[in-house]
């Protein structure tokens, strides 16, 4: 309604639909069907998701791409206003990940080292890939917040918003890799007792 498309653009903009019910049918089809009880089984859930959200974004970028390339450039600031207007600020309030970027949110530092010491009692060896499961903890917090580095100029259009999307993935891909492979060191330490404590 915003643009009028032409015909051309309308066969792009039916391709663009096509692509976001591919992606959000695959999303779906990706989901979880039993509980991940354990830690690294929760991980392996949540990467497992990103992976199945990177794909998504893959799927529609070109296609978008291919739409907004036929655009001219007043339809192109015509689509550009529709984003920028009510719909951003719902959407930057409610954005997945978002606490990530919040430097006050303490949780993807603050390990309860103490309490699972407590619990589980750990060997030497147990401690030291506990010990390096937080630094994990800490180097993907670090890892999440330099993705959060986006300034606003830079998702001014559908297609560049589109991008830092799949650029705030990675790194949460990367986030979780990182603490998975701690994780699976440290939980594949332990007796059957100290897992279930």
């Amino acid at each position: 309604n915003a643009i009028q498309p032409n015909e051309a653009q309308r066969a792009a903009l039916d391709q663009l639909a096509n692509a976001s019910e591919k992606a959000a049918a695959d999303l779906k089809a990706s989901c979880p069907t039993d509980i991940a009880l354990t830690a690294p089984r929760r991980l392996a859930a949540m990467q497992q998701r990103i992976e199945s959200m990177i794909a998504a974004v893959q799927t529609v970028q070109g296609p978008l791409d291919t739409f907004y390339g036929l655009l001219s450039d007043e339809q192109k600031a015509q689509i550009n206003a529709l984003s920028t207007t009510s719909q951003r600020p719902a959407r930057t309030a409610t954005r997945p990940g978002r606490q990530a970027c919040d430097v006050t949110q303490p949780a993807l530092t603050e390990w309860p080292v103490a309490m699972i010491e407590e619990a589980v009692k750990p060997t030497d060896q147990q401690r030291r890939y506990l010990d390096a499961l937080q630094g994990a903890a800490g180097q993907a917090a670090d890892t999440l917040k330099a993705s959060c580095q986006i300034r606003p100029e830079d998702t001014l259009t559908p297609s560049a918003r589109l991008i830092a999307v799949g650029h705030r993935l990675n790194a949460m891909l990367q986030a979780v890799k990182t603490v998975r492979a701690a994780m699976d060191d440290f939980y594949g330490s332990l007796t059957d007792e100290q897992k279930a404590a």
